[in-house]
């Protein structure tokens, strides 16, 4: 598949992806949210990072808002993403209390105030919970299209991918080209 093809179904993919979330009620994704996030809990992959990487989410998506304090409350290095949008990178900032240290940013999404807090270094990170409009089984992930995750992604060593989604999140099938980072294991409902 080509490159124009490729963006010509992700595209219509995103568009059909977007109506479904936007299908589930407020009730179902908190029920399904709470399942996820304690699969999330209860592994491993969890249990043994240090240096978490954590996605604010964005209405519709998997609330990870009881993730972060929870990993906060154990005493985990948090780190949340922020997009300096002049350069598109993605970077990520270490915060230690999320109700005061968040403002709206890139996309109205919240993000640590950069200014106040330490710097985080993709190399450094044991876990990283990655957002996505949608997952296939193998790991191939489709994001908002900026690529912002991606770029951070590469840059990554040693650290565990894991993207959630609500099952109707999952495809059997995610075109993909060679700038798309999949993910190590999708959690759903």
């Amino acid at each position: 598949m080509d490159g124009s093809w490729i963006k010509i179904c992700k595209s219509l993919l995103r568009n059909k992806l977007k109506h479904s979330l936007l299908t589930l009620s407020p009730s179902a994704r908190r029920v399904k949210s709470k399942k996820i996030i304690k699969c999330l809990l209860g592994s491993s992959f969890f249990r043994k990072a240090q240096n978490i990487v954590i996605y604010f989410p964005l209405p519709g998506e998997v609330d990870t808002r009881p993730l972060i304090d929870r990993a906060l409350f154990l005493n985990k290095n948090v780190f949340l993403p922020r997009v300096h949008p002049a350069r598109g990178a993605l970077e990520v900032f270490q915060i230690r209390d999320s109700s005061k240290e968040l403002k709206k940013g890139y996309c109205g999404i919240r993000e640590p105030r950069a200014s106040q807090f330490f710097k985080g270094r993709p190399q450094k990170m044991d876990l990283i919970i990655v957002p996505g409009l949608g997952f296939d089984k193998s790991g191939r992930r489709l994001g908002r299209g900026e690529g912002h995750f991606d770029r951070f992604l590469r840059k990554t060593i040693r650290a565990t991918k894991i993207g959630l989604a609500f099952k109707e999140q999952v495809l059997t099938k995610i075109p993909a080209d060679a700038r798309d980072v999949r993910v190590d294991k999708i959690i759903t409902d």
